[in-house]
């Protein structure tokens, strides 16, 4: 059965850390229970923003533990920034592997269900040092499959193989990795919104003007195609990685006109899924996830969380109807 997710409002949970204060997760945590989540993914960027007492952080996790009780589950999303599991240099990979699994074992009472991880070193494969040579890109790939590899070897001696799940992201085709995570029994983490950018956004046709370099980019009109059916972005995927879908990331997509110029459009994703300016249909690309029987949550993806309860009760009102019918 697909249940409603949410993950945790970064910002709040910075500033409530900053100034030691009790219970910030599980306040948190008790207000999205509110609105009708029943699973919350924990982003393990803010643990570590400064170097807490470890009595102070474990206190906040078996809080928010207690909730376990009232039917919540829980999963956690690696940091996002300076992790590179596949980076050549070693240090660089070792940290990053100890960073995971020293987030993971803090959390352990939480019980997660799954890992998500960002395959950092992917994009900068595909992306950072682009080459339109076949034998050049593969020679690339094939050195961040041997580093992954590494790493992945580490992780599974503290963390289950089935429970660490690699996100699709904005850059190269997360097929590259398929082999090796199949091979180590693990799972992936489909993100509607980094899908969404990498084949109809701006990222699939990008041009840049007047020097702007966005990381999003810049796109012009006729490039974005308004509100893509979701038989075209979520079977795709789905089909590729058949049974191994174990976490969904969903949020909106926004297009913005930019000041500079009449013609390119910005986009962002991580928006509400009830924002009026949104193209992704929430309703027929959660449909899509119960035609191919994902069980699992399905994570509300919005780090401002200014809507997160109308989000989140918008969602469950959604995967109900869809899963009373079935």
């Amino acid at each position: 059965m697909m249940r409603t997710g949410a993950i945790f409002n970064l910002v709040t949970a910075l500033i409530g850390f900053q100034f030691r204060r009790k219970n910030v997760l599980l306040k948190q945590a008790q207000s999205m229970a509110k609105a009708g989540v029943e699973h919350i993914e924990i982003i393990t960027d803010f643990l570590r923003a400064k170097p807490y007492p470890e009595r102070y952080l474990r206190n906040e996790i078996d809080a928010l533990a207690t909730l376990k009780d009232e039917g919540i589950t829980f999963s956690m999303h690696a940091p996002t920034l300076g992790i590179i599991t596949g980076a050549n240099h070693q240090l660089i990979r070792e940290a990053s592997v100890k960073t995971i699994i020293d987030d993971y074992e803090l959390i352990t009472p939480l019980e997660p269900t799954t890992v998500t991880i960002h395959p950092e070193a992917l994009k900068m494969a595909i992306k950072d040092l682009r080459t339109s040579d076949p034998k050049k890109k593969k020679f690339l790939l094939d050195i961040v499959r041997k580093n992954e590899a590494l790493s992945f070897e580490e992780l599974i001696k503290v963390i289950p193989a089935e429970k660490i799940c690699i996100e699709n992201y904005f850059y190269g085709e997360l097929t590259e990795y398929k082999k090796m995570i199949k091979k180590f029994g693990a799972g992936v983490t489909y993100d509607i919104g980094h899908y969404l950018l990498q084949y109809f956004g701006p990222r699939a046709r990008k041009k840049v003007r007047k020097s702007i370099q966005l990381d999003f980019g810049l796109v012009e009109a006729s490039d974005w195609k308004t509100n893509p059916d979701p038989f075209e972005f979520v079977d795709p995927f789905f089909n590729a990685w058949k049974g191994m879908v174990r976490s969904i990331h969903i949020h909106n997509v926004r297009p913005r006109i930019l000041q500079v110029s009449q013609d390119p459009i910005m986009f962002r994703d991580h928006y509400p899924l009830t924002d009026p300016r949104g193209v992704v249909n929430i309703q027929k690309a959660c449909q899509r996830f119960q035609h191919f029987k994902y069980n699992g949550p399905v994570i509300i993806e919005d780090y401002g969380n200014k809507n997160i309860a109308e989000s989140i009760s918008f969602l469950r009102k959604i995967l109900e109807k869809i899963q009373q019918s079935a």
